[in-house]
């Protein structure tokens, strides 16, 4: 049985922190004028961090689900129930992206 790899954790936290302390603007939000999938994410870690949930998940509904599409594919050991939950991972998001233009969520 494989056990969860903890080099995902620790690279997510190292990417985390470098936007998070040097506010790194979106590429795609300024090449193009639309929000991407993960616009509203730092701002949604500095109000959680400073205890606002509600306000934390109006800059992100996404940011909630984050921990899902970072550590679920990495606990199952079969290769293709990773690529299945990727490719479904990959889709809505990219639905969320279309729906939160359009509707502006």
């Amino acid at each position: 049985m494989k056990t969860f790899d903890l080099r995902y954790l620790v690279i997510m936290v190292i990417v985390s922190s470098l936007f998070f302390f040097f506010s790194v603007p979106c590429l795609f939000h300024l090449a193009t004028g639309y929000l991407c999938p993960t616009c509203g994410i730092t701002r949604a870690i500095r109000a959680l961090l400073n205890g606002d949930v509600m306000m934390a998940f109006e800059y992100n509904r996404l940011f909630f689900l984050a921990p899902i599409i970072v550590f679920l594919p990495s606990i199952n050991t079969k290769r293709r129930w990773r690529d299945i939950m990727m490719i479904i991972l990959f889709v809505c998001m990219c639905i969320y992206a279309v729906v939160r233009n359009i509707y502006g969520i």
